[in-house]
């Protein structure tokens, strides 16, 4: 493995230090000896493509998929005179991971590429096309998704992998103008929105916040002969930091920050038509003495979120990786006792651009 390079440390010393995962079932994903509840807490939002076989079942890392509409533009009727996004495949909904109760959330199938719930369970950010086909960012109480403010309207860019942060204050999501990737923040409430884009990297991609709302953790790449690592940035572009060491052809995307803000899951790629695996780490990330914890090994697993007590995930491991049916998974912190939470033969996600 190539040396951790540290440009510099945003964090304080204590996090310098990757926590330790007790009592980790190896890692495995296997069900441990004595079953942990799922959390009552554990609620999420995810994303149905109602067009099978549109995604393929292990993703091609590259996030092309994301902006495979973004070079074209194309103006298109809107699914209602009062919301300005254009009708499409794909349905929103809400899960309660414990009762496995669903609530469809909109009434008229749109052109969605992304979704995201706040860990108070109150608001849902998602990104849409346009009717003049570029990608913005809505924000919409829950019991209210049909009528979602809509946060960017620049029609000359195009916004994707919007999440919240962990206090559901900003919005958190990609740029990209003509293929240029930039990080981005904007108040859920609206406002002014600030745009990072890194110094020493190529690209850069689906950033979260820290507890602290001082560091942006996220995926970049130094160059297209570098694989993708996870990274963090202060919010005012300073103090660039390789958090991941990924070897060999491997690519680590996807991270994710715990609630209480000490640790990150990310998704580990090994190479090209590889498999995929969620790991995790320390909010200070990877260093020659620790490592990351593997949490999956069937290899068609991806994109995990950290709820409260619990890590939810996309997976196609029930198809071993064949093209569509991706559902969603639950299993505890440490990895063990994964269940099924979505089962059809449809294409289910948090973001669609991440398959």
């Amino acid at each position: 493995m190539k040396p951790l390079l540290r440009l510099s440390t945003p964090f304080g010393s204590a996090l310098l230090i990757a926590l330790a995962i007790s009592g980790c079932g190896g890692g495995s994903g296997a069900s441990s000896s004595v079953p942990t509840p799922i959390p009552t807490t554990a609620t999420f939002a995810y994303l149905q493509d109602t067009t099978t076989g549109s995604y393929p079942g292990v993703p091609a890392y590259s996030q092309a998929s994301a902006m495979r509409k973004a070079s074209t533009h194309v103006a298109m009727p809107r699914i209602s005179a009062l919301v300005n996004i254009v009708a499409g495949t794909q349905d929103a909904y809400l899960v309660n991971a414990a009762t496995a109760s669903r609530t469809k959330l909109n009434s008229v199938s749109g052109d969605y590429r992304d979704i995201d719930l706040s860990l108070d369970g109150t608001k849902v950010v998602f990104t849409a096309w346009d009717s003049a086909g570029y990608s913005q960012i809505f924000v919409a109480d829950v019991s209210n998704f049909n009528n979602p403010s809509q946060l960017t309207s620049n029609d000359t860019l195009d916004h994707f992998n919007a999440r919240f942060s962990l206090d559901g204050a900003t919005v958190l999501s990609t740029i990209d103008q003509n293929q240029a990737l930039s990080l981005s923040m904007i108040p859920t409430a609206g406002g002014t929105e600030t745009v990072i884009r890194p110094s020493g990297l190529l690209k850069c991609w689906s950033p979260s916040l820290t507890l602290d709302h001082t560091t942006l953790v996220f995926e970049g790449q130094e160059s297209s002969n570098v694989n993708a690592a996870i990274y963090s940035i202060n919010v005012d572009g300073s103090s660039l930091t390789r958090l991941t060491n990924p070897s060999g052809s491997y690519w680590d995307w996807r991270v994710s920050l715990s609630p209480d803000g000490t640790k990150m899951l990310f998704t580990r790629y090994l190479g090209s038509g590889g498999a995929n695996n969620i790991y995790v780490v320390g909010i200070g990330g990877e260093s020659a003495t620790v490592g990351a914890t593997q949490l999956t090994t069937d290899g068609y697993s991806w994109d995990s979120i950290y709820l409260a007590g619990y890590v939810v995930f996309v997976s196609s491991k029930d198809n071993q990786g064949l093209t569509g049916n991706n559902n969603i998974y639950g299993m505890n912190v440490d990895g063990s006792n994964v269940v099924r939470l979505t089962n059809t033969a449809l294409e289910d996600a948090f973001d669609l651009s991440a398959i």
